[in-house]
């Protein structure tokens, strides 16, 4: 920029320096004009000699202005400099080349001629000054549509319709052409590379296949699939538009559906359900524990199965066992986890990750359980939680499911007043909800003890010596705790059944309140519409007056006691009539599972039986205080 302004300033001074060698010229041009007028004007009158001299003063004066206009001999010469000085631009401080004028004058001689060729001479005459200006050329731009368009683009197209119909055609049949043509190339190079035909496998091949541990494996997997998909049993060809039938609210609201039935020929035959139990996350999965098949020596002797709703035609897992399996449970803080206690006095425990052989158990010694193992409850939380087994030999042992080597702590159940020896044979046991110290069981004999794991204000580890709850004439066979749920706390009541026919309510007495002197505690109810032994007996987890019952005669009884106290609110023959050992509910309260001595575990779902009102807590809260004024003013 800065050069570009010397550039122009040097422009000005030079046109200023033409206009100041203008107005020299033109005042010497004058001067001279002058001097000839004067010249003239002194010689007199005219002669022919002056229009000579006249003439030739004009033709001084036309060549003096041809000359001004004309280029000097040295400005030519700077002329074809500037062609090479253009080349050096860059280094000279100017493109502008100034060729200084030189004027010659010629003076008339002092010796005075007359003659008309002397006064020519007198004319002065002056060179023109030429200045060279090197200006680059302008650069011109040229502006063409293909700047923003393509040539063409706007054209209308030269080909006509058929013409690009045929060119589509062709292009289309040359495509198909080369596809066939690579399809017959495969063809020719499969028929070369196909060296032998396709044989037939023989006996010892395919009996290899079939046995092979990972085609059974394969085999297993996949059926059980395709055996869930089968099963499912939603009513693709409903009709909505259809009226639903009419039912009277009573009739529906009493009826109770079955479901399915879990049976399996090679591990269920000639087996009896002893336990059963639903797994905590994952609603269709229970499983049931069986004891031993005395028609296959070469089975296990106990087992138990994971069956699964969507796929009643077999389990999901078999375990093995070396004894027969009494109880069994879900973890309920490990999904994967199943226990069982069996009949040897071992805790075994599975793992559906693994085989079908216990990943871990205790062992056949003093340190554990030496008699059958009849109840397993797992108590604590997630952090910190134990399984408690209780046996007929008397101990209630506490352990971890990660060392089974040895219960982390036990204690004997010994009652001084016993009848025969002092150790109090357990058939079952319960804690209530939020407690992990103190709990209760039921005997062979009949009666129900209270007990603590460890020591505590005002009572000892081990039986409450004091408190007896006597009821039943037979040995206890189940004993559930009212479950923690809904806005009035009903945890204090728990239910026993018996082989005496009956089910019995009861009201836990508080532990804060330990007693003195013996105390024998009696039932707040008992319910004897059974007609054979009562085998077990569970509260329902969320109607909070509704709870279920099964007999030895094949009756399931479900009992509301806010409806009747007297009968059951529904009763169900189960199966074929065959005694039913174990009763489970689900974890919603929907569902029932009931394992039978044929060994068969039969599924009932109990619809709008099991679903409580807002006003079935408060009101079996007042049941239940006129059966404790009952029980206190017997005669009232």
């Amino acid at each position: 920029m800065e050069r570009r302004k010397e550039e122009l300033e040097k422009k000005r001074q030079k046109l200023a320096e033409l206009r100041r060698a203008r107005e020299e010229r033109r005042a010497v041009l004058e001067s001279q004009t002058a001097q000839q007028n004067t010249t003239s004007s002194a010689s007199g009158t005219a002669s022919p000699g002056n229009k000579d001299r006249k003439a030739i003063d004009d033709l001084v004066a036309m060549v003096l202005g041809e000359r001004q206009g004309s280029p000097s001999p040295g400005a030519v010469g700077s002329d074809r400099g500037s062609d090479t000085g253009s080349e050096r631009a860059s280094s000279r401080p100017s493109s502008l080349h100034l060729v200084p004028s030189m004027t010659t004058q010629t003076t008339e001689p002092k010796s005075s001629i007359s003659s008309v060729s002397t006064s020519a001479r007198l004319a002065e005459l002056s060179e023109a000054h030429a200045d060279i200006i090197d200006i680059p050329p302008a650069v011109h731009v040229h502006y063409s549509k293909e700047v923003q368009t393509v040539e063409g683009s706007f054209d209308t197209p030269q080909l006509s319709e058929e013409e690009i119909r045929r060119e589509i055609m062709e292009e289309v049949e040359k495509n198909e052409r080369q596809r066939q043509a690579k399809l017959e190339d495969e063809r020719k190079k499969f028929e070369s590379t196909k060296t032998e035909e396709l044989r037939e496998l023989s006996d010892e091949e395919r009996k290899t296949i079939v046995t092979s541990h990972t085609f059974a494996n394969f085999v297993d997997t996949s059926s059980k699939i395709v055996e869930r998909a089968l099963h499912e049993t939603y009513d693709f060809m409903k009709d909505y538009t259809i009226g639903a039938e009419v039912t009277s609210e009573d009739t529906f609201s009493k009826r109770i559906k079955y479901i399915c039935e879990f049976w399996d020929e090679k591990w269920s035959k000639n087996r009896s359900v002893t336990d059963v139990d639903w797994s905590p996350k994952y609603p269709e999965l229970m499983v049931s524990s069986y004891n031993k098949n005395p028609m296959a020596v070469n089975e296990p002797d106990g087992i138990a199965c994971v069956w699964n709703l969507h796929m009643p035609e077999r389990p999901e897992f078999v375990f093995h066992s070396q004894s027969d399996v009494l109880a069994v449970k879900f973890s309920s803080f490990h999904p994967n986890y199943i226990i069982g206690g069996t009949y040897s006095g071992q805790i075994v425990l599975w793992d559906t990750r693994a085989k079908s052989l216990p990943v871990l158990k205790t062992p056949l010694s003093a340190g554990g359980h030496t008699h059958p193992i009849y109840s397993l409850e797992m108590i604590g939380t997630q952090n910190a939680h134990n399984l408690i087994s209780a046996s007929t030999d008397g101990f209630v042992c506490s352990w971890q499911l990660d060392m089974l080597a040895q219960p982390q702590d036990f204690i004997e159940l010994v009652h001084p007043s016993h009848s025969k020896t002092d150790e109090v044979s357990v058939t079952c046991s319960g804690f209530p909800d939020n407690e992990t110290t103190s709990f209760w069981v039921g005997t062979e004999e009949g009666n129900v003890y209270q007990a603590n794991r460890y020591d505590r204000a005002g009572s000892k580890a081990g039986i409450n010596q004091y408190d007896t709850y006597k009821g039943h004439a037979g040995a206890i066979t189940g004993l559930h705790f009212h479950p923690l749920s809904g806005p009035v706390d009903f945890s204090d009541l728990f239910l026993t059944s018996s082989i005496d026919w009956t089910v019995k309510l009861w009201r836990s007495k508080s532990i804060a309140k330990t007693s003195t002197q013996p105390t024998t505690i009696l039932p707040l109810n008992s319910f004897e519409q059974a007609d054979d032994h009562v085998y077990d007996v569970k509260w329902s987890p969320t109607h909070p007056a509704l709870f279920g019952a099964v007999d030895g005669n094949g009756k399931f009884d479900l009992w509301n006691l806010n409806a009747d106290t007297e009968e059951p609110y529904v009763s169900t023959m189960v199966g074929s009539g065959k005694a039913l050992n174990k009763l489970a509910w689900d974890k919603d309260g929907k569902r029932t599972a009931i394992g039978s001595s044929d060994g068969r575990v039969y599924i009932y779902e109990l619809g709008d039986v099991a679903h409580p009102k807002p006003e079935d807590w408060h009101l079996l809260q007042k049941n239940i205080s006129e059966m404790i004024s009952n029980q206190e003013n017997p005669n009232k």
